[in-house]
């Protein structure tokens, strides 16, 4: 019978360990999250004759902020437009010189010879969905540091190829010799076409 009791004795007495071990890690993991929340300690209390001011109070955490709103149509569009495929750099083409264009802005016969009395035009088509500053600077002289007669800039458009026209005119002559007109994309130098006036 003792032994009965001895082993009755020793389960209660391991259940009452078992309780205590589970106790003391409940205590401990409570203690953890609590120092994790708590503020940090107070500084000791200062000595009688110190100057130093009392520490300031702990500032209470901010409320978590509400979830965010789902995103509206609007949003939905601006977010399709930021992630739409990049706009193709816009570029030069062809470069045509005439003395007449049509209403679509081409040269109707191109040449490179020109009378004095004359108009001269330049058709320039350009590729690319990108908009940009096309500029046409016109010299006289065999090079491009002759004197510079015209320069023009015109924007084209974003959205894919474009025909540009830009021309100039002298009511009483141009002076015979050797002409260039460069075609410059945003500042940038895309084409040059050389013509002569006699």
């Amino acid at each position: 019978m003792q032994v009965r009791r001895n082993t009755a004795e020793q389960k209660s007495l391991v259940r009452a360990c078992v309780a205590a071990a589970v106790l003391l890690v409940a205590v401990v993991a409570c203690r953890r999250e609590a120092a994790e929340v708590a503020p940090p300690a107070a500084q000791a209390p200062a000595s009688a004759g110190s100057t130093a001011p009392p520490a300031a109070a702990p500032k209470p955490e901010a409320p978590a902020s509400p979830p965010a709103a789902p995103p509206t149509a609007g949003a939905a569009a601006s977010t399709a437009a930021s992630t739409a495929l990049p706009m193709e750099a816009v570029a030069v083409t062809s470069a045509t010189l005439g003395n007449a264009v049509n209403a679509d802005k081409r040269v109707t016969a191109a040449t490179d010879t020109f009378r004095p009395q004359d108009t001269i035009f330049v058709s320039v088509e350009t590729s690319g969905t990108g908009g940009a500053s096309l500029t046409a600077r016109w010299t006289y002289g065999a090079d491009a540091q002759g004197t510079r007669v015209n320069e023009e800039t015109q924007k084209v458009p974003p959205g894919g190829p474009s025909v540009t026209e830009f021309h100039i005119r002298k009511p009483d002559g141009w002076p015979a010799g050797e002409y260039q007109v460069a075609i410059l994309v945003n500042g940038e130098a895309a084409v040059t076409r050389k013509f002569s006036v006699k």
